[in-house]
């Protein structure tokens, strides 16, 4: 029963529009920045504040919503529900209080704090908001942290674990024991099994206790749609209707199947029912493609179908489900089958059901081609995951993908930025071209219109038909009734989770009838039997008539070929056919003014090169989009006619000159400088109107500029550079003088019709037309015209690339003269450094020689010198002895002298003696 203050919520006012159940707004009153309350504090009791933290859409708002119903005591079967807010991201931080409230739910006021999401933009941006939350809460008392997060995610990304880890840390060390106070609240819970705890865990978030929610179970309507009716009356009466003695003998031989394919093998472990891994068998000469069973018949009738999706987002449990529904598995049977070993996908992997049509469900072998996750590590990383799945199909799968699966969790109603991207990327694995067989299955869906839907259409993904499932549903086991209520209630979700997605996957196996493939045979047959009829009439011939139809058709059928075969080679780069190793390739640039034609010119050029005659009855594209081009494109063309491409042709297409301010124009010149960096330039295109007189001053400026726009990596690029005149009619041309003026410098111009190319030729009508001469002399007349501008078209294309080729015959010559003038002057130069090298050797032995004399003389000085001393001592030894003669000499006078002296005194002496005697 309502109270009468919360009555008054609904009384008067209009629901929200387009909300179903009546869904109002809160009528709350602001109190501050960002602060709302509703009703009055009429006790002045404890309010109870309560902070939420979570991921970008993990389903915080909704959890808020939720609070707030259950805060008013809404019941289930009440016709109405309340909103907070209307419908939106938070993109700041805002608090709810609640006064007015049912009491005997919220005994006291509560307060909660909803925050924008985590994991928004960059780390920077994730640091401000942390920061942010905890100057908003600095005077506040938090009694409750609930950290939100999806139950269905098996795996985080390295991203995600680091913003987890680091919610822990909002609140600063302002609460010592947060954890204490910490809840995590796990949104779009199907059922008690909550995968997402794991990963919680490993990313090291503590949390006192958990709880699974489902936020969309407060708003859902009941559905009334017999598609995925939940009622198991209804169920049982269908399938006791069904049943007879064919079905039973059927039931038998699946088990029997079904027990092969155990093969006697024990049950993986740790699973809640006995789960087998199927016995799956290489193909030989193939790259990761694995085969269950034999085939039986040809493998062009197989069913290709590719999974696409983001990390996480249960592509490999789809793939485990359907393999189960594949083998006919009932919610009954006591086990489940496992495709490969569990574990996030690593590697791009094939898996082809050889079943009959009395053992699976599918009519026709089907493979699934399951893929790594995108948004794994960078976004280098997925664009060669890109690659490798091209490469994957091209090796293994070159008759084509029947179905394109996007794989994106029900409860992604918000995409980041990165997120985007990531969609773009897997939308561009394939192109355009598969939108119409691209299938959305919506996963850990537990209701029929999921809140990703909105999500996928803001994206701009396209796709045919969506696809709700739940496959936790198929490997979750059956409760035993134990008298419990809330196990009965299990019970009933697990069981109507799987008839959903069981209903889904029959839905799909409905919607991928081959019927594109059937058609296109079906028309080459139909076109091959009609020429075949053409011609036995005019031959008289019915083996000219066979012969002509099989001809058409293998054309027809290598015409369908061809076309599958453009493929992508790198962001914006496209080649058809294989190249060979060393082989030449010529490159074109083209360049013009908006509008002048340049993809046109390029449609005309594919065209030459592949051979087309105005007589064929088709035509190429390079570009299936009309419009005018927005970014810069390569097409190489190695699959071509070689007598009017000698070599591979890359055709660079460029957005036109004057898109925007002179500004763009700039930017867009440098682009053209990026992707063309590491390419030699071979010829480079000017693309004008041909009968443009005049151009604008601003015109004038542009053209001028056209020939910097690859700077300096071409000196001389008037040598290179060509005119080429567009929707010309005559060999008259106003635009050269413009051209002139503009101060454009090129080699030669040429004048083309491009539309003369596509132009359809009438045919003859006879009797159309009451003066029948006339009609037909004007039709004759206009077919001339435009056999006239093909064949001028036609012509100044083929002028080009001879004058491409004598350019570049021109350019190996002066390149061969260069080189034999470098070897000569490396043969000069090794002549002279010889001669240096021998006058230098002459130069070292003189000086040698110089030396060695400048020694001997040396020697013979000091020779000379030891000599003359040697003189000198003698005589100065002979004068020494001369001395010592002559000192002897004297001496011995000396004595002679003292001796005589002595005699003469002694003779005196005996004189005296005697005559002192003689006295």
């Amino acid at each position: 029963m309502e109270s009468d203050e919360i009555r008054g919520l609904t009384e008067g006012k209009v629901p929200i529009e387009g909300t179903d159940p009546p869904t109002y707004l809160f009528s709350f009153q602001h109190i501050a920045n960002d602060r709302f309350r509703l009703g009055e504090d009429q006790r002045g009791g404890k309010c109870l504040n309560v902070l939420l933290l979570g991921l970008t859409g993990s389903g915080k708002s909704m959890i808020g919503e939720v609070m707030g119903n259950y805060a008013l005591g809404v019941d289930y079967r009440d016709p109405h529900r309340f909103r907070v807010k209307k419908d939106g991201s938070t993109n700041r931080i805002i608090s709810y209080t609640f006064f007015t409230r049912d009491r005997k739910k919220f005994p006291h006021p509560v307060t909660i704090i909803d925050t924008p999401g985590l994991q928004k933009g960059t780390q920077a941006d994730d640091q401000k908001l942390i920061e942010d939350i905890y100057a908003y809460t600095k005077d506040i008392d938090i009694h409750a942290v609930v950290f939100v997060v999806p139950g269905s995610q098996g795996r985080l990304t390295a991203e995600q674990k680091v913003v987890l880890a680091n919610m822990a840390k909002v609140l600063g060390g302002r609460i010592p024991g947060i954890h204490d106070i910490s809840y995590l609240f796990c949104t779009f819970a199907d059922s008690k099994r909550l995968p997402v705890l794991e990963a919680v865990k490993d990313a090291g978030l503590k949390y006192k206790e958990y709880f699974p929610v489902n936020s969309s179970s407060y708003f859902a309507k009941e559905e009334e749609d017999d598609r995925f009716s939940f009622d198991e009356e209804e169920v049982k009466r269908k399938k006791l209707k069904m049943m007879s003695v064919n079905e039973s003998s059927k039931m038998e031989k699946k088990q029997f199947w079904h027990q092969r394919l155990k093969g006697g093998k024990a049950p993986i472990g740790g699973k809640d029912l006995p789960t087998y891994l199927l016995p799956f068998q290489a193909i030989p000469n193939k790259t990761h493609w694995f085969r269950l069973g034999e085939d039986q018949q040809d493998v062009q009738q197989c069913l290709n179908i590719l999974f696409l999706g983001p990390t996480g987002s249960g592509k490999s449990l789809l793939l485990e489900a359907m393999g189960n529904n594949v083998l006919g598995v009932e919610y009954g049977d006591p086990y489940r089958f496992r495709v490969k070993e569990e574990g996030p996908t690593k590697q791009i992997t094939s898996h082809t059901f050889f079943t009959k049509k009395e053992q699976g469900r599918f009519l026709r072998p089907v493979t699934f081609i399951d893929t790594p996750g995108f948004q794994t590590r960078t976004p280098e990383d997925d664009q060669k995951l890109m690659e490798d799945i091209r490469a994957h199909i091209w090796s293994n799968h070159w008759l084509g993908i029947h179905a394109v699966i996007y794989v994106f969790p029900a409860f992604q109603w918000k995409l980041t930025a990165k997120q985007k991207m990531v969609l773009e990327n897997m939308f561009q694995v394939l192109g355009n071209e598969t939108n119409s067989i691209s299938y959305l299955f919506c996963t850990f869906a537990d209701c029929k219109r999921p809140p990703v839907l909105e999500s996928m259409k803001e994206a701009g993904l396209k796709y045919k038909e969506y696809f709700p499932v739940n496959s936790s549903s198929y490997f979750v086991k059956e409760r035993e009734d134990d008298g419990s209520s809330s196990d009965e209630d299990n019970e009933s979700i697990n069981k109507l989770l799987w008839t959903m997605t069981t209903e889904s996957f029959e839905a799909f196996k409905i919607a991928i009838h081959p019927k594109k493939f059937v058609l296109l045979v079906f028309g080459g047959i139909v076109l091959a039997v009609g020429i075949g009829l053409i011609l036995g009439i005019f031959t008289e011939s019915v083996g000219g008539a066979v012969a002509g139809s099989l001809l058409v058709f293998v054309v027809y059928q290598a015409f369908l070929f061809t076309c599958a075969c453009t493929r992508r080679i790198a962001d914006d780069r496209f080649r058809l056919g294989e190249g060979q190793r060393g082989e030449k390739c010529l490159i074109v640039l083209l360049l013009g003014l908006t509008g002048s034609g340049k993809s046109m010119l390029g449609e005309v050029m594919g065209n030459y090169g592949l051979g087309v005659d105005i007589r064929d009855r088709h035509r190429f594209r390079m570009n299936r989009d009309y419009g005018p081009t927005s970014r810069i494109t390569s097409y190489t063309f190695f699959t071509r006619d070689r007598k009017k491409f000698r070599h591979p042709v890359t055709i660079i297409d460029t957005p036109g000159l004057q898109k925007g301010t002179l500004k763009d124009d700039e930017k867009l010149m440098k682009e053209i400088r990026d992707f063309a960096q590491n390419m030699e330039i071979d010829a480079v295109v000017y693309v004008v109107t041909g009968s443009q007189g005049r151009f604008t001053a601003e015109q004038k400026v542009v053209i001028a500029n056209t020939a910097k726009v690859l700077g300096d990596k071409i000196p001389e690029i008037h040598d290179i550079s060509y005119l080429f005149c567009t929707f010309a009619d005559s060999k008259r041309l106003p635009v050269l003088e413009a051209v002139r003026e503009a101060g454009l410098k090129y080699k030669k111009h040429y004048v083309v019709n491009s539309s003369s190319y596509f132009a359809k030729e009438e045919e003859e009508d006879d009797g159309s037309s009451s003066d029948e001469e006339e009609v037909k002399q004007e039709k004759r007349k206009t077919m001339s015209i435009n056999e006239l501008l093909w064949k001028m078209t036609t012509e100044s294309i083929q002028d080009f690339m001879m004058d491409i080729l004598d350019c570049e015959a021109r350019k190996k010559k002066v390149e061969e003269m260069k080189r034999q003038e470098e070897l000569k002057r490396q043969e000069e130069l090794k002549r002279q450094e010889e001669l240096k090298r021998q006058e230098e050797l002459k130069r070292q032995e003189e000086m040698k020689r110089q030396e060695e004399l400048k020694r001997q003389e040396e020697l013979k000085r000091q020779e000379e010198y030891k000599r003359q001393e040697e003189l000198k001592r003698q005589e100065e030894l002979k004068r020494q002895e001369e001395l010592k003669r002559q000192d002897k000499y004297k001496r011995q006078e000396e004595l002679k002298r003292q001796e005589d002296l002595k005699r003469q005194e002694e003779l005196k002496k005996q004189e005296e003696l005697k005559r002192h005697e003689d006295r």
